[in-house]
């Protein structure tokens, strides 16, 4: 009888585990042409936010306008780099997010080892207010070009200044940018940095293309789905036809 309790509870649990739900919802989109939301979801840009455009052209999977940050010149001992932010609020209930975007390295970067006093130059991606990663392209000078992960669409070739060479990094293939989380708010931010950072018209970095995905929370003690129905039924149908089974028990 413990033996037949257990294989009923065994075929509760798989009947529980069968009915949990597991998905996936946009809870922010932003090419800044247009920008969505989830439903409760809040979201705050803060620092630089100038706006350029491509207009109809399509450049490595851009079109139309972008962000694009300009501040700061680390070479020419001014003011630091600032950083542009992105924060949502009121997330639902979730165990994970995946960032995708693209970025935009802007006229005259130089790499790791690139030229001296003006190398290197940094893209700095922060995830909750942690450094992620520091990205950098060979466009003037250098041989490194480093994208964490992500994959050149555009590049090196000119979309800005005439004589300066761009690119443009899908970051979706970054396995980095999917990742554990829970809290109810959280913040991309992305800045220059190095010690040759230049910034001004010789030197900038945009975006485009964000879209933030949220795995939800397992949603159970929903209604079980058509194969879960099933499987119960037979698990239920097997301990009944067990019990009959059994031989009658003489009471002395």
């Amino acid at each position: 009888m413990k033996k037949l309790v257990g294989t009923i509870a065994a075929l509760g649990l798989a009947a529980a585990a069968g009915s949990a739900i597991a998905s996936t919802t946009v809870v922010y989109q932003n090419d800044f042409d247009t920008s969505s939301t989830a439903a409760g979801v809040t979201a705050a840009v803060a620092g630089p936010q100038a706006i350029g455009g491509f207009g109809v052209t399509n450049y490595g999977g851009v079109t139309g306008s972008f962000l694009y940050n300009d501040t700061g010149n680390n070479y020419g001992g001014g003011p630091a780099p600032q950083m542009t932010t992105f924060t949502l609020s009121n997330l639902p209930s979730h165990t994970a997010l995946d960032v995708d975007f693209h970025l935009m390295f802007i006229d005259s970067w130089d790499s790791t080892n690139g030229g001296a006093g003006v190398s290197p130059d940094y893209l700095e991606i922060y995830l909750d207010g942690v450094l992620w990663g520091q990205l950098t392209a060979a466009n003037t000078s250098g041989t490194t070009n480093d994208f964490a992960g992500g994959t050149q669409t555009f590049g090196p070739g000119n979309f800005v200044y005439n004589g300066y060479s761009d690119r443009i990094v899908d970051m979706s293939g970054a396995s980095g940018l999917t990742f554990a989380h829970t809290a109810s708010t959280f913040t991309l931010g992305i800045r220059a940095g190095g010690t040759g950072w230049q910034g001004g018209a010789d030197e900038s970095w945009g975006i485009d293309n964000i879209k933030v995905t949220a795995t939800l929370r397992d949603q159970t003690g929903a209604i079980p789905e058509p194969g879960t129905w099933a499987l119960m039924i037979l698990g239920f149908g097997s301990a009944g036809a067990a019990l009959r089974r059994r031989p009658a028990v003489s009471v002395a």
